[in-house]
């Protein structure tokens, strides 16, 4: 009958308004999750275009700081990584900006900068523009109170390129001050290594230098 009919279509209009209903409770679900899982970043999040050639990039913000977040390669060996504007002269007075790679559980992160200029006011590289190297975290955030295990300033030949984490997570911070600069930042390359390709690597790397 049509009642039976209408009832029917109902129904089935009703079902689709739960199943998007649970759809969108998943979305928000791993939006919660993605806030809860990075500390540091959890006040907002919106997804901007990437600067440099590397995978879709969440930013999220919280006081000062903003983080850029680096999980994926799309099926190559290598992600590209660069400071806004690049090759352009960066800005001045970004405070906080955290660039954060994500490797899978049983892996380590390994970066690495092929271009390096910084303005470098003074030799410790405390103050001015410098880059902030957390290498040893247990999970991917930092804080004021987190230790860095390097800082980095000035030119390619200053620096050392390549540097691993310890575990599945590297932050590094890119901090610059009021004075403006016609250095033109850093471009790199990471890469996400299992441990055993690791000791592989480090081994080779012992082998070169006998």
């Amino acid at each position: 009958s049509m009642f039976n009919f209408g009832f029917k279509q109902l129904n089935k209009n009703a079902l689709k308004f739960n199943i998007r209903f649970l759809q969108l409770s998943t979305t928000l679900k791993r939006a919660l999750t993605l806030c809860v899982f990075f500390p540091t970043c959890v006040r907002g999040w919106r997804v901007i275009l990437p600067f440099g050639v590397f995978s879709p990039t969440r930013v999220r913000t919280y006081t000062s700081c903003e983080c850029v977040v680096f999980d994926n390669t799309y099926s190559k060996e290598y992600g590209i990584f660069t400071s806004p504007n690049w090759p352009v002269p960066y800005d001045d007075n970004i405070d906080c900006l955290l660039y954060t790679f994500m490797a899978g559980e049983d892996e380590m992160v390994e970066i690495s900068f092929d271009e390096f200029d910084l303005q470098k006011t003074n030799l410790e590289c405390v103050f001015g523009d410098f880059v902030k190297l957390f290498l040893h975290l247990d999970e991917p955030s930092v804080n004021e109170k987190t230790q860095y295990n390097s800082i980095l300033c000035g030119k390619i030949m200053d620096i050392e390129q390549t540097h691993y984490s310890s575990g599945p997570a590297l932050i590094f911070e890119f901090h610059t001050d009021w004075r403006r600069t016609n250095s033109t930042g850093f471009s790199g390359t990471y890469r996400f290594l299992s441990k055993y390709q690791f000791i592989s690597l480090s081994r080779i790397h012992e082998m070169k230098i006998q």
